[in-house]
This record gives C-alpha cells, sequence and structure tokens, in this order.
C-alpha cells in the first residue's frame, strides 16, 4: 500500500482536533491521518472504533502510520469469529 503525502503540519493540526478526554495520543494520529487520505474513521462506529484500537496497537509496536491503518482495515474485513466456520455447533445440535 503506497502512503499517501500527507503533510506533517497538517497531520498534527488535525490530531489536535480529535485529541479529547477518551481518545489517546496515537488514535488522534490515526483519526487525523484517516480523515487526510480521505476514509474517514468514526469512532462510535463499531467497526471503526475495532480499527482505531488495532492501528493503536500496529503504531505503538513501531509499525508505520500508513501500514498500521491498513493492516487494521484489512485484519477487519478477513476475521471471522471462531464459532462461525463449517465446525461451529448448529443451532439445536450438540
Amino acid at each position: 500500500m503506497n502512503a499517501p503525502d500527507v503533510n506533517r503540519t497538517a497531520l498534527r493540526e488535525a490530531a489536535h482536533r480529535h485529541y479529547r478526554p477518551g481518545i489517546t495520543k496515537h488514535q488522534a494520529i490515526v483519526l487525523a491521518y484517516a480523515d487526510l487520505i480521505g476514509a474517514p474513521l468514526n469512532p462510535k462506529s463499531f467497526d471503526d472504533a475495532a480499527i482505531l484500537l488495532r492501528a493503536e496497537r500496529l503504531l505503538l509496536e513501531g509499525v508505520g502510520l500508513n501500514e498500521a491503518l491498513g493492516t487494521a482495515r484489512h485484519e477487519l474485513v478477513t476475521w471471522s469469529p471462531p464459532w462461525s466456520g463449517p465446525d461451529a455447533p448448529r443451532e439445536g445440535t450438540q
């Protein structure tokens, strides 16, 4: 995934707008970056909150911002709960 060219000053200003109680600095940076690349996240949406938390965790592990957000989005799309596979118990059977 190629990183879009994002101005650091614009990123810092956007992160400042997102930073508030309940949003960590790293989450604010992810939210700001998502806005600047035209794919905003809504932390009140369950799926977007999951992406935000995973991207934050990847950032803390040292992954770059673009890769962290892309990986978090990809993991959400490809994840399936363990109870939904072909071997999952069916209702009424045990």
